[in-house]
């Protein structure tokens, strides 16, 4: 999905028990420290109830991880079916699949993954526009075959999360449409050389993101030309795309707003056409 938008998060629960080798062992067992003194059977039940509460804490941080790396690989398939379209002779193509499958991506999402990028390519992308809770303005596309069904859910998912579907042009003149083109593996010692072609090439804005990774921005007329070039001099990018970056952010305090907020995101980008999102919440902000 978008930068901006960030990917929707989804929390699930899973446990995996053990058997404790304790229990084989001859005569009375001594209770744990942590749970003496409580009533008699409780101990058992808080100690698995404290063990299903981490387990969902750690199943929630991969789902999250494993979320954000399908998004960045989904990017990177539609890139490549943008350079070369779906055909044997897209080396792009077949190796973004390639990456897919080893980074154990399902074969029905990569084919969805390539199904949305050719519908895209074919000019079934919609722009909707809308604002949520606490004035955050959002941007999002859609790729479809049934402008009528897309229109009815977004609509739904908006009204039923505290927002408003808008009318063209409600909130994008708070946004600036930009190129963007993201790098990832560049070792430390070429930096200084990702930077000299990017800026040679019409770069406007190079952020370093560390651990390797570099977003380019650009005018989107010169997308197409800055990312070949870094193609050519060896820095061959994730992904290259137009985004719609907001002029300025709109702070949402944590608590109430940020959940408010949160739920709002995750229910429009939980709509299945919806592609890509963008919007202006600044979900940084830390309580009192």
């Amino acid at each position: 999905r978008g930068i901006a938008g960030g990917s929707g998060a989804s929390r699930r629960g899973g446990r995996e028990e053990t058997q404790d080798a304790a229990v084989r062992l001859e005569g009375p067992l001594e209770r744990p420290a942590a749970v003496r003194g409580s009533q008699p059977g409780a101990a058992g039940g808080d100690g698995r109830a404290l063990e299903v509460e981490h387990d969902q804490e750690v199943k929630g941080a991969a789902d999250v991880q494993r979320g954000a790396l399908f998004a960045k690989l989904g990017k990177q398939l539609r890139s490549a079916l943008e350079q070369g379209g779906n055909t044997p002779a897209n080396s792009a193509l077949a190796s973004a699949i390639q990456k897919c499958k080893d980074n154990k991506m399902p074969k029905d999402v990569i084919e969805r993954a390539i199904e949305k990028a050719e519908q895209s390519r074919q000019g079934h992308t919609l722009r909707y526009e809308g604002t949520g809770p606490h004035g955050v303005s959002v941007i999002v596309h859609a790729i479809t075959e049934n402008k009528s069904r897309t229109a009815a859910r977004l609509r739904e998912a908006f009204k039923h999360s505290g927002g408003n579907m808008g009318e063209p042009n409600t909130v994008l003149f708070k946004f600036q449409r930009l190129g963007n083109i993201s790098l990832s593996g560049i070792p430390e010692e070429k930096n200084d050389e990702v930077m000299e072609v990017a800026i040679e090439l019409g770069a406007e804005e190079l952020d370093d993101r560390g651990e390797g990774e570099w977003i380019i921005k650009c005018e989107p007329e010169a997308l197409g030309k800055i990312a070949g070039g870094m193609k050519e001099a060896g820095f061959d990018p994730d992904s290259s795309s137009i985004v719609f970056e907001p002029m300025a952010r709109v702070m949402i305090e944590a608590g109430e707003q940020q959940d408010a907020v949160g739920k709002f995101l995750d229910a429009i980008e939980g709509v299945e056409d919806v592609d890509e999102m963008f919007h202006d919440a600044d979900m940084n902000a830390v309580g009192d």
